[in-house]
């Protein structure tokens, strides 16, 4: 708890670029890229906790997400995040994921604002997505920012987010999102995506 890692030059790693675990850390000011050589499933920085704070990072070229956040009342702001999702599909740049309902609607507080994300590619193919045509396709199945799960109670403030193959912000079942002031350019045509749905035998909202 309470660490700092700021100014390092993070790349070819063979999962996560960094993680902060724990609560009140800091990542500030770190360029991290060329991520993930083995595991294609992971983040450039990955935040597992509480009060952790993601400042002013520069994070391209990775198979995945560019931040990962699980937990509650974490600040991602002043982020550049560019050519993510290079090498996996149905995710994005900045991704906030909680499958245990119960959790989700407690992890409260998470604030997303003033990162500029650009060209979130996606490669893959799921029965659940839709391209017109059939197998593997890029760019596939990408959004700037994913509330996935039932993430409940977050501010997506003033972010520029551009190019992605799919929306560029999508709010999944989880409720008391704002979505506010972002600027998006040449996403898919909603831009927005909200979805409602029966998730693990519980109706969550948007």
């Amino acid at each position: 708890n309470q660490c700092r890692v700021a100014g390092n030059d993070i790349f070819s790693t063979g999962g996560d670029g960094l993680v902060l675990g724990g609560s009140e850390n800091t990542a500030d000011n770190n360029h991290i890229h060329s991520t993930g050589l083995y595991d294609r499933v992971c983040a450039g920085l990955t935040i597992c906790g509480n009060e952790n704070v993601a400042s002013h990072n520069v994070i391209h070229d990775v198979p995945r997400d560019g931040i990962f956040i699980n937990g509650k009342l974490n600040t991602a702001e002043y982020n550049e995040i560019r050519n993510s999702m290079l090498y996996t599909a149905d995710n994005s740049a900045i991704a906030l994921r909680q499958h245990d309902v119960n959790q989700a609607v407690r992890n409260r507080g998470n604030v997303l604002r003033y990162n500029r994300i650009l060209d979130v590619v996606g490669y893959g193919s799921y029965p659940h997505c839709q391209h017109p045509g059939k197998g593997f396709a890029s760019p596939f199945c990408s959004f700037g920012i994913y509330l996935d799960g039932s993430i409940c109670g977050v501010t997506v403030y003033g972010n520029i987010i551009a190019r992605c193959g799919g929306t560029s912000v999508f709010v999944q079942f989880g409720g008391d999102n704002a979505v506010e002031n972002n600027i998006f350019v040449e996403g898919d045509a909603k831009r927005v995506q909200f979805d409602s749905m029966v998730f693990f035998g519980t109706f969550m909202y948007s």
